[in-house]
């Protein structure tokens, strides 16, 4: 695996796709469907996105323990990680399908109901 990171946009790709995807769906009249896909591709737009380095590692995960993970807490209602995923040795999966280099998560962290931080990403929903 390497260490360098590369802007490469996977989002703009992601949003395009799923544009294409809500517009099939419209078109087959799963309108329920397109409508949820493009409310995530409203938040994909609109949300913070964060680069990752290579298979998102950031820690050691011999190191992690519940309680790290307790402390633990998304900097935004709604944040965007990107993540190039290229393994110094690849492997064919055992169900043989083909696996993509990249990987974009867009992450949801529920407001409480006293949180007076809500912005457009909460009005949005």
């Amino acid at each position: 695996m390497t260490d360098s990171i590369t802007p490469a946009n996977y989002c703009t790709h992601a949003i395009d796709d799923l544009r294409q995807t809500a517009r099939t769906a419209r078109g087959r009249g799963a309108t329920v469907t397109a409508s949820r896909i493009e409310t995530l591709i409203q938040l994909l737009s609109l949300a913070p996105k964060f680069l990752l380095p290579n298979c998102a590692e950031l820690i050691a995960y011999d190191n992690v323990r519940d309680t790290h993970l307790e402390l633990l807490r998304l900097p935004y209602p709604v944040t965007v990680f990107e993540a190039p995923w290229q393994k110094s040795e690849p492997t064919l999966p055992a169900d043989g399908r083909r696996r993509f280099g990249k990987s974009v998560n867009a992450t949801h962290r529920p407001l409480l109901g006293n949180d007076r931080r809500q912005d457009a990403f909460s009005r949005a929903s």
